[in-house]
């Protein structure tokens, strides 16, 4: 036994059948909506905590987090109330987070944007020495930067270094030779001269 059904018939059931398919994908917006909300201010909050690792713990109460996704792109994930600044790591292989003083932004920007680029370490040197001395990178007497760096968070090495512009061995003592376990001088005599102060 067959029928047809009349298009009345077929136009209400079409009309149904719409409002049913609108109600379930509302309510699937609804569901999926505070899910997904809640995994990016998870991953916001795993990125901040392991910005933070570099500093000290009285410095990361009131730090900045930034994160650069790429060159240029920055974002602010928390606003801080103190001098520094720390980068989020960026989704590269491997883990880096760096801290470090406000007035250092444009050095590390332009130092990032060289590393980058490919530039060999004498590159960098040269490059930032000349930028310095023309004024388009500030660098600040005892500007602090910490680093930690490694394959993940937990096998990240620390590491500081202290900027003494144009300091030189014989000028502070310190050797110019790089070592793991003690301080030395990096870049000794040029404008971003630093001391590297290594952890563990």
């Amino acid at each position: 036994m067959s029928f047809e059904l009349s298009n009345d018939v077929m136009d209400t059931i079409s009309k149904e059948r719409g409002k049913l398919m609108g109600m379930l994908f509302l309510l699937l917006i609804l569901v999926v909506s505070p899910v997904a909300a809640f995994g990016e201010e998870d991953t916001t909050k795993k990125q901040i905590t392991e910005a933070l690792l570099p500093l000290p713990e009285s410095l990361r109460g009131g730090a900045t987090v930034v994160l650069y996704q790429e060159p240029g792109k920055r974002t602010v994930l928390r606003k801080g109330t103190n001098q520094i600044i720390c980068r989020a790591d960026a989704p590269t292989p491997g883990f880096t987070a760096w801290c470090y003083h406000k007035d250092l932004e444009a050095y590390a920007t332009r130092a990032e944007q060289l590393a980058t680029e490919g530039k060999s370490v004498e590159e960098m040197r040269d490059t930032l020495s000349a930028e310095v001395k023309a004024g388009k990178v500030q660098i600040v007497q005892g500007g602090t930067e910490y680093e930690v760096t490694g394959p993940t968070p937990e096998q990240a090495l620390p590491i500081m270094a202290i900027f003494l512009p144009n300091a030189t061995a014989e000028s502070t003592g310190l050797s110019t030779e790089p070592n793991n376990y003690r301080p030395w001088l990096m870049w000794a005599g040029t404008p971003v001269a630093h001391v590297m102060l290594p952890g563990k």
